[in-house]
């Protein structure tokens, strides 16, 4: 059955990849660039702390309908217990048996949760790649909500002697609703991820919801934005990723923006807390 899934998905994720090359070369766009760094901190299933810094760089093109974006990251580390996976920074069972994804059996083997980590100085790595793409179906010429179609790709990139990534790839589509009324945005984002299983163990392919909302001050240049994401459960017995983002943005100039975003998680597959700072120029 899952794998049924993940074969029909991955048919319709090539189809949206069609779309995008199909509609591509006819609306003129914009190219931008951008380049931040998270902080993230937390237990997650361990008695050890995790800290991790992903410092990305990116380059997007925006057309009339439809945008697509690359990122590239750098990985700092002071664990091996937490990986990144499917945009996710997920425990991955190090320190239960003798470390490692092949050993995420947990609770079905009598390993207990609260294992102790070994910390070492920050390890730097390269991180997977991410490739993002949206089309609008709808525009606001409808008068309505704007709707549109979204996909991820993740290409296994990532220095896995720092169990910064699985090894495999993950791809996820999904849509996405907005509406703007006034000084005000609304946002709706549903969507179904396949993660790829490293050997030794089979995630739960989740999915994933989101809702925000924004506030726009002084025609726009200031903006704040509350968004609440989740996801269905991905690691058997362990509660799914739930977190909040509260941000704040500013527009530097015509073609700058900066934002700086505050994160906290209320689960424990995610960060207690976070520090996200982006800043994007347009050309």
């Amino acid at each position: 059955m899952k794998q049924n899934t993940r074969y029909i998905l991955g048919i319709l994720f090539l189809g949206f990849i069609g779309l995008l090359v199909i509609h591509g070369p006819v609306y003129a766009g914009k190219w931008s660039v951008n380049a931040g760094m998270q902080w993230l901190n937390g237990e997650y299933t361990y008695v050890t702390r995790t800290s991790t810094f992903y410092f990305s760089g990116g380059l997007s093109y925006r057309a009339e309908r439809w945008n697509v974006a690359v990122n590239v990251p750098l990985i700092a580390q002071n664990t091996t217990g937490v990986t990144n996976m499917g945009g996710l920074f997920l425990p991955n069972g190090e320190g239960r048996d003798h470390g490692g994804f092949s050993h995420w059996n947990t609770r079905q083997h009598g390993y207990m949760p609260g294992a102790q980590l070994p910390t070492t100085q920050m390890r730097f790595g390269l991180g997977d790649i991410y490739v993002y793409g949206e089309y609008r179906l709808l525009g606001r010429l409808t008068g309505l909500a704007t709707v549109s179609l979204t996909g991820t790709l993740k290409l296994p990139t990532a220095s896995q002697e720092n169990n910064y990534g699985t090894g495999e790839f993950d791809y996820g589509l999904g849509g996405s609703v907005r509406k703007f009324m006034h000084s005000y945005s609304f946002f709706l984002d549903l969507g179904y991820l396949v993660i790829g299983d490293p050997v030794g163990i089979s995630y739960n392919d989740p999915l994933t919801f989101g809702a925000g909302v924004g506030r726009f001050f002084f025609q726009g240049r200031y903006s704040v934005l509350l968004y609440y994401q989740q996801y269905s459960r991905i690691l058997a017995d362990y509660d799914p990723p739930r977190q909040a983002n509260l941000a704040g943005f500013v527009k530097v100039s015509t073609h700058t923006i900066l934002s700086v975003s505050l994160l906290m998680g209320f689960s424990e597959t995610s960060p207690d807390y976070g520090l996200l700072t982006t800043i994007e120029y347009t050309f």
